[in-house]
């Protein structure tokens, strides 16, 4: 926070020193009177600042210095061969690009800064966070926090609660022989699959980002035996997508998943529960 506050700052100062350099500038065009020479120095400006804001630091200096030493070359040669003095002008344009451009790269280079800083921030906030952006499921902090919600009211009122697991079988096999874009098709595919098949007071959740091994979990109002039809209606819609996919359904892919009931006296926590149900996967041969 304290980079993040010292970065706008100076962001800030920069932008001040270039709305002056930019007033000055204004201020002597005026007071010269030489129309074609300033609207000569200042294209060249310009175009110093542009190539320092786009290709970097090192190569706007190094244009800098060459148009720099031009300038002193032309200085010498007025005040040698015709006897020209040296105006004020001259001398203000000789060192206004450098600083100018130098003023305006370090105030974006911080404005980037600013924002790649936000963007981590916000990253971080969704991965600690409730959702998982890729899915649009809830993450592993909203299932704990839910689960205690459904595990206390299956207690209080006797209705039975059950988590089924999903993963996709031989996950990790299958990302080295497809493509990023199938595999975030079947991603999708298998979120889609799960929530065609939960009713609308199941809730369900993508419970590790593991690319290798992702897990799919929802929770459910209902006993085993009600958790293992949703089981096998969950796979009857995977396969189904499957078919009707035209970039997955030659591919050998299925589902394995798992299904637990609740027990208050072997799960004495929302982590005993899901770890329960994630064990439950290992069965599913």
């Amino acid at each position: 926070m304290k980079d993040n506050k010292s970065t706008s700052i100076l962001s800030d100062v920069y932008l001040l020193i270039f709305l002056a350099l930019i007033l000055i500038t204004a201020i002597m065009t005026e007071l010269s009177g030489q129309l074609m020479a300033n609207a000569i120095y200042l294209f060249v400006t310009m175009l110093l600042i542009l190539i320092m804001y786009f290709f970097g630091l090192f190569i706007g200096l190094s244009f800098n210095l060459v148009f720099m030493f031009g300038q002193v070359l032309y200085m010498i040669f007025l005040n040698s061969i015709n006897h020209g003095e040296i105006e004020l002008l001259q001398i203000y344009w000789l060192i206004a690009p450098l600083v100018l451009s130098f003023t305006f790269y370090s105030m974006t280079n911080r404005v980037r800064q600013l924002q790649s800083d936000n963007l981590e921030l916000q990253n971080r906030i969704i991965e600690q966070g409730a959702f998982n952006t890729k899915t649009n499921l809830r993450t592993t902090a909203a299932f704990l926090e839910d689960s205690n919600v459904f595990t206390e009211t299956s207690q209080r009122f006797n209705i039975p609660t059950s988590v089924v697991a999903i993963q996709v079988r031989y996950l990790e096999q299958l990302r080295e022989i497809m493509s990023e874009r199938r595999i975030d098709e079947l991603i999708d595919l298998t979120t889609t699959a799960l929530k065609h098949s939960t009713r609308g007071n199941d809730i369900s959740y993508l419970l590790n980002d593991d690319e290798s091994n992702l897990t799919w979990a929802t929770l459910l109002y209902t006993d085993l035996d009600g958790a293992k039809i949703v089981e096998e209606r969950i796979k009857d819609n995977f396969d189904q997508l499957l078919i009707n996919s035209k970039s997955l359904k030659d591919i050998d892919i299925s589902l394995k998943t798992g299904a637990v009931e609740y027990d208050n006296q072997e799960m004495k926590s929302a982590n005993a529960y899901m770890d329960a149900a994630i064990k439950e996967l290992e069965y599913d041969v």
